[in-house]
């Protein structure tokens, strides 16, 4: 007999599927979770080594695929640094191959899309995630068109055709290159970061790694920019495997950060919404998280109120600055990860509970063009 397997299930209708076959959405149309078998959860792994197959024992990896595609994710640093009257521990993520968390996630997704024998996909994205999608989709062999804001930093757009990628400029915005690319991809393979769970399952390494990194321990208060929350939903996800082991006793509160120029969170968690709300959205640095329809608000806004967090908004200015601050203390980050340090050096909390701040992207890809 066949020991019990990771397997899809749908969060609507709670159908289940194997992982052993191509699919980005329930046949009902609702997005999947991704279960693990029953029983008893494996242990955290303790080794420092980085790479996806040091978490083995936690990550619904691809049956019989081995070597791992990789191209070094994971490992990033965590840093503690003072900003004027409050010491942070920074997670930089920004260090990865491709500039930002993204490459967690799709370096997963991708291991199993190359499994599946997938040739061919279709993404969407502000910039990070599509081109952490086509670098992986590169090293796999997998030919990858994206749909991206017209609006899309220079630095990203140059680097997605480097990678080889079809390029899609959408001047209607973020949802709209969305809705094209979910269309599109109903002829080849939708490979959105937002829908697909086995990127939320490559994201939660990074509460792994926040945990041995604090010495086996939770940290007090996370503070990371949010607009689809993939990073979110990621980070809950890991640090309840942790509580669920026992490794640790709670988890951390979540301060997620959205721009006051498009708040739909935000608004919806000050309201008492258990969705986001609909706005009118206006331009913002921040254009990682400039997402005036989050596909999955309503777990984004239990996550954060189940975690005994909030949500806050930051302004342009305040952006502006906190940007500032960080190339002058050596970080060169995107805007959107200014935002979580805006919001964080405004936080109050007790000094002597840890606070982390994630830096989710590189400037590198932000920089104007001469």
């Amino acid at each position: 007999m066949n020991s019990p397997a990771w397997c899809f299930q749908c969060s609507a209708c709670g159908e289940r599927f194997p992982l052993d076959k191509p699919r980005a959405m329930c046949d009902c149309g609702a997005v999947l979770d991704c279960k693990p078998p029953p029983g008893k959860f494996p242990s955290p792994p303790t080794s420092r080594t980085a790479g996806l197959g040091r978490y083995a024992g936690i990550l619904p990896l691809p049956a019989g695929r081995r070597p791992l595609l990789q191209l070094g994710e994971g490992g990033t640093p965590l840093l503690e640094e003072r900003f004027g009257d409050r010491r942070l521990f920074l997670k930089v993520e920004s260090t990865q191959p491709t500039g930002s968390f993204k490459d967690r996630g799709y370096v997963l997704l991708v291991n199993h899309l190359s499994g599946w024998g997938v040739g061919e996909v279709v993404g969407d994205s502000s910039g990070n995630a599509a081109c952490s999608l086509a670098a992986y989709c590169a090293l796999a062999g997998i030919r990858a068109t994206l749909y991206v804001p017209s609006r899309i930093s220079t630095g990203k757009l140059r680097l997605l055709e480097s990678f080889g990628a079809e390029v899609r400029r959408v001047p209607e915005g973020r949802s709209a290159a969305r809705r094209l690319a979910v269309l599109e991809g109903r002829r080849t393979f939708y490979a959105g970061h937002v829908t697909h769970p086995l990127f939320l399952h490559g994201v939660k390494t990074i509460a792994y790694e926040i945990w041995a990194q604090m010495g086996k321990a939770s940290p007090g208060t996370i503070v990371l920019p949010a607009g689809n929350g993939t990073l979110l939903l990621g980070l809950w996800l890991g640090f309840g495997e942790l509580l669920r082991t026992g490794s640790i006793r709670s988890c951390p509160k979540l301060i997620a950060v959205q721009a006051r120029s498009c708040a739909p969170l935000a608004l919806a968690f000050q309201r008492g919404e258990e969705g986001p709300v609909r706005i009118d959205p206006e331009g913002t640095r921040a254009e990682g998280i400039a997402i005036p329809e989050p596909v999955r608000g309503k777990e984004i806004l239990r996550a954060v109120r189940d975690s005994g967090g909030r949500m806050v908004t930051v302004g342009e200015k305040e952006i502006e600055a906190a940007h500032r601050q960080l190339s002058r203390t050596g970080f060169l980050v995107e805007p959107t990860s200014a935002a979580a340090l805006a919001a964080a050096t405004a936080t109050a909390g007790p000094e002597e509970e840890p606070v982390v701040v994630i830096l989710t992207g590189s400037g590198l890809k932000t920089l104007p063009a001469q």
